[in-house]
Formats: structure tokens, C-alpha cells, sequence
């Protein structure tokens, strides 16, 4: 006889991989509270959920582009219809998820299919604002046709392929994801079987050029990790070797005209960090945090709330190389950081844990993250930049690295 909130897990892998089961989104330890219920889902990946076929397959294969997209939609109707029989409150529904998980989060907010179908949402690490166009998404189909011998009117025959196959010469139409962040390409380089705008399961872009008007009354938080991006970066020749010239480098191939003021803002806000660190921060920054920033800033202009945080604990695994890393914050905002080895043996693990996790449990109660264990957590707006900084000891800055996100604007 309780309202119990219900916590809608997506999981993460760029729209190509994961699984709502793994060990790492176990959500027992949050459920044992008694007043949320957990729900993980799995879902259609890669060219199996995200092969545009709409322009050559006709009718039979519309919405062929967001078939991954269309299967959480399902998921979040199948919790309206029978999550009360769970002991979970329909009316009180957030979905949210790391790093594809946070992007599949955004792109619901642009689908009408999904709107109602819950009322909060958070993203971390994953601030999609734009999905594949049309064209980009055909251009994509195309090239798998052409690596399969396949002509666009034999697109019946993809039935008689197997899977393997299917995913084998998918693959070959990424890039590398590492090197792809590390050499600030095109998202769709990197990832190119993601959502695509259709004119009708998705019509406009989530975030671009401003918030969808699906998700108008969804309040959301949004937030990244420190270090998002360094885990990424342990594969790249540079890392550890980069001197200051190869660090100049770096930023005119990847800032451009904006090379020389952002490379000189870097160096002010982390006097004492070596080239390969500026270079690191400088990709989490460019890839999560300022994404994330603009996110807020478009959604702030909405009905419903944003929230911005930012993750700072630091993981002591690999001899503490991977700072507060990519996902690092999964185990605590789950409070199941006895579940995955990435949270380390930090003896403030637990209170992390529960700072973290209770403000996830009240937003999805009540779209407010606010609780008697954090300083005061107001919106995210342009005139008060309010961000709440998860660490040993939490606490709220105003507009963090303010130099730095203005040069990102440019």
C-alpha cells in the first residue's frame, strides 16, 4: 500500500552493444529500499535495430530505423499496464541510463509514442542532442548493401543472412569509437547505427536546434563524470608520451582557430596536469561535459526542471589511473557498488552510495533530487548555473570551469 517510483534502467553500449542483465545494473539494492521498483529492459541493437529500410522496404519496414527505440517504447507501455501488479506507481516513472543508455534517455523526450509513458528522466554521460538524419541513415544502409552484394530491390534476402554476417560487415562501417573521440569525428563515424530522425516515430531532433516538445514536461538531470573520457584514451600512442608539442598539436587539429585560447584556458584551470592529462580532460570536456551543458541549457527553457551534476569521486582501481571514470558513477547512483569491482575498495564507498542514490530515489518520486544529505539543489538555468559535485564530500558550484564552457560555445 505504498507509491512506489519505478526506475526504468537503459543500459549502455552506443546502440550497439550491452545488456540490461549484466551484474554492473543490478538493481536489488535499490529495490530493497521498499518504496522504488527496478526495471532493466534489453532491446533490438545495432544493424538489427537501427538499419533505416523505410525508403526502399515501403510500409512493411516503417519505423525500421528506430526498431531499437520502438522496442523501450513498448517496455515503457508494458510498465503503464502492469507495473502496479510489481507494487510500482505508473504514475511515477523515470527512465534513465549511462552513456547510450543516457542517449536512448534523450532520444525518448523526441518520440511521441513515448510521451506520458513517463516523467523523469537522467542522463549520464550521454548527452545526445542530434540523431542520424535521413539521409545520413541511408547513406549508411547503403554501404552495408554494397558490402553484402546486395541491390536495394533485394532487401527481402536480408531475412536469409545470418545474424553474424549482419553484424560482422555492420561493423566495418565504424570507425574505431577511442580513436573516433580522440580525433573529434562526426558521432555518426563512430556510431553509425543510431536513431534516425523519420518524420514520424522520431519527427524532430531531440535537442537541436532546441528541446523537442515531446518531453516539454519531463524534469530531467543531467550529468557527466570527471574523467569521462580518460578510460577511452588508455588505448591512443600518446597516452603518457604527449609533450607539450605534441599537446599543441592536438588541440590545433582538434579546436582549430580556437586552439591557442583553449589550450591557455586548460593550462590556467590544471596548472599542475601533464600534456597527456590536458589532452584527456580536454576529450571528456568536449564530448560529455560541454554536451551535457548545452543540453541543460536547451532544456532549461522548458516547463519541467533540469539538474546538472558532476562526478568527482575517483575510482582507486588500476592504481587510480582512470580518475572518476566513464560509468563510474553507475554503482553508486544504483547503490550496487558491492556488485562490480569499479567502485574499488574506498572506505566512503557506502555514503557515496547512499548521497548518490537517494537523490536519484527522490527525483523519481517527485522530480526534485533534494534530500537532507546535499547542499541545496536548485535547477539548471542560464543565470544560475547550479551544479551539485558528487564526491567524498559533496558540493555545489556555480557555473564550474566557467572560461572554458564560454570557449566551447564559440
Amino acid at each position: 500500500n505504498k507509491s512506489r517510483a519505478v526506475m526504468v534502467w537503459l543500459h549502455g553500449g552506443a546502440f550497439e552493444s550491452g545488456s540490461g542483465s549484466w551484474p554492473m545494473y543490478e538493481g536489488g539494492p535499490l529495490a530493497s529500499r521498499d518504496d522504488v521498483v527496478v526495471v532493466t529492459v534489453n532491446h533490438r541493437l545495432g544493424v538489427l535495430g537501427f538499419l533505416y529500410l523505410d525508403d526502399i522496404a515501403g510500409e512493411d519496414y516503417a519505423g525500421s530505423g528506430n526498431a531499437g527505440m520502438l522496442d523501450i517504447v513498448q517496455a515503457l507501455q508494458w510498465i503503464q499496464d502492469n507495473i502496479a501488479t510489481f507494487g510500482g506507481d505508473p504514475g511515477k516513472v523515470l527512465v534513465y541510463g549511462s552513456s547510450g543508455g543516457a542517449s536512448k534517455t534523450s532520444t525518448l523526450l523526441a518520440m511521441p509514442a513515448a510521451k506520458g509513458l513517463f516523467h523523469r528522466g537522467v542522463l549520464m554521460s550521454g548527452p545526445m542532442l542530434r540523431v542520424r538524419t535521413v539521409d545520413h541513415a541511408a547513406e549508411v544502409t547503403r554501404q552495408l548493401f554494397e558490402r553484402l552484394g546486395l541491390k536495394p530491390e533485394e532487401f527481402k534476402k536480408l531475412q536469409q543472412l545470418p545474424c553474424k554476417t549482419l553484424l560482422a560487415e555492420a561493423a566495418h562501417l565504424a570507425l574505431p569509437i577511442d580513436a573516433g573521440l580522440a580525433a573529434a569525428a562526426n558521432p555518426e563515424d563512430f556510431m553509425p547505427m543510431q536513431p534516425v530522425v523519420d518524420g514520424t516515430a522520431i519527427p524532430v531532433q531531440p535537442m537541436d536546434p532546441v528541446a523537442s516538445p515531446y518531453g516539454r514536461d519531463v524534469a530531467m538531470m543531467v550529468g557527466s563524470t570527471k574523467d569521462d573520457m580518460k578510460m577511452m584514451m588508455l588505448s591512443m600512442p600518446w597516452f603518457g608520451l604527449m609533450d607539450d608539442e605534441g599537446l599543441s598539436d592536438f588541440f590545433k587539429a582538434t579546436y582549430a582557430d580556437l586552439a591557442e585560447p583553449m589550450l591557455s584556458a586548460y593550462r590556467q584551470a590544471y596548472p599542475d596536469a601533464t600534456p597527456t592529462e590536458i589532452a584527456c580532460q580536454s576529450v571528456t570536456d568536449r564530448v560529455m561535459w560541454a554536451g551535457g551543458i548545452e543540453w541543460a541549457e536547451r532544456k532549461s527553457a522548458d516547463t519541467a526542471p533540469v539538474y546538472v551534476y558532476r562526478f568527482d569521486y575517483e575510482t582507486p582501481i588500476m592504481g587510480g589511473i582512470l580518475g572518476a571514470t566513464h560509468g563510474g558513477d553507475i554503482p553508486f547512483a544504483m547503490a550496487n557498488y558491492t556488485c562490480t569491482p569499479m567502485a574499488g575498495d574506498r572506505p566512503e564507498n557506502a555514503e557515496m552510495a547512499r548521497q548518490m542514490s537517494e537523490a536519484f530515489v527522490q527525483f523519481a518520486h517527485s522530480g526534485n533530487p533534494n534530500h537532507a544529505g546535499l547542499p541545496e539543489w536548485q535547477p539548471y538555468t542560464l543565470e544560475h548555473r547550479n551544479t551539485i559535485v558528487f564526491d567524498a564530500v559533496c558540493r555545489l558550484e556555480q557555473d564550474p570551469q566557467a572560461e572554458i564552457r564560454q570557449l566551447y560555445k564559440k
